[in-house]
């Protein structure tokens, strides 16, 4: 029995949080099936540079890059793994986003659209929750990817992460229902893994244009990720992490304050985690209730 516990610990370590089938599958024998027969969007390596004349050749791409369809087969878009993606589907998302006049009109319009890979495999669309009544200061909480429980229920902060975060942030006096929340992609990708730079630069449109729109007055942002995406930073965590920055969102250059804390559950595995999560909540919130 106590090996049975052990085993779900190690499990829930490596960041195994669902099971594929009833049965043990033993991946060493050999493939069970046969690999998928997926078209090659680069056959050759001379092919892997697009230049600016084939993009501004809807014809010529296609031909070149793009495997035949039939009248019934839907649209593939273009991979996130490939080495070179099309720059086009990104300027499309960039002069989407500026449309968008209101937060609201921008929360509503993400779950129906499809202009990103990852919104076809997820359950549902994550967007952020905005607080009932206004408030000031305005703060706004950045997290990571959707996980499985905000996945199921499309309800960002879900489940434990909402509840540990909610215990955080009322230490210090802020209700969570007084914040906007909002994951930092709003679809979770296939089996929790990392969104990759492409996918993340397809969505950094409306990301910038929510906030902009929003303009709250304070940031915080849980984990690496986030951090590194609104600061621009490549910085290890321990960097950014207990401190103050200004990030600027370009090309709007519009700039604010943003705090950098742990994930809520990395902060619940370890106590080393919870005594520098007290540090950082201090600086926090003298800076906070200046203009509270």
């Amino acid at each position: 029995m106590n090996f049975s516990f052990t085993l779900l610990d190690l499990y829930l370590e490596w960041g195994v949080d669902c099971t594929l089938s009833e049965k043990p599958l033993n991946r060493l024998e050999g493939p069970r099936f046969p690999p998928p027969n997926r078209p090659q969007l680069f056959p050759n390596t001379a092919d892997r540079t697009i230049t600016q004349k084939s993009l501004n050749s809807e014809n010529a791409l296609k031909q070149k890059h793009t495997p035949p369809l039939s009248s019934t087969s839907p649209a593939q878009p273009l991979s996130p793994l490939s080495s070179s993606p099309s720059t086009l589907p990104i300027q499309q998302a960039i002069t989407l986003a500026q449309n968008f006049e209101t937060p609201e009109a921008l929360l509503a319009f993400l779950p129906t659209s499809s202009f990103c890979p990852l919104s076809e495999t997820a359950t549902h669309t994550v967007v952020a929750i905005l607080p009932a009544t206004p408030t000031h200061p305005k703060l706004l909480i950045i997290g990571d990817a959707p996980s499985d429980e905000e996945d199921l229920t499309g309800r960002a902060f879900a489940g434990k992460t909402g509840s540990s975060l909610a215990h955080v942030f009322s230490s210090i006096g802020i209700e969570l229902d007084q914040t906007t929340r909002m994951p930092l992609i709003p679809w979770r990708p296939p089996g929790g893994r990392k969104p990759t730079p492409y996918e993340l630069t397809l969505y950094k449109p409306f990301l910038y244009r929510f906030i902009t729109l929003l303009k709250p007055d304070f940031i915080v942002t849980l984990g690496h990720l986030p951090a590194q995406i609104l600061l621009n930073s490549s910085q290890p965590f321990s960097q950014l992490r207990g401190q103050w920055h200004t990030a600027t969102l370009s090309p709007m250059e519009y700039s604010f304050p943003l705090f950098s804390f742990r994930h809520p559950l990395q902060v619940a595995r370890s106590p080393k985690f919870k005594k520098e999560l007290w540090e950082d909540l201090k600086i926090f919130f003298t800076n906070f209730s200046l203009n509270s």
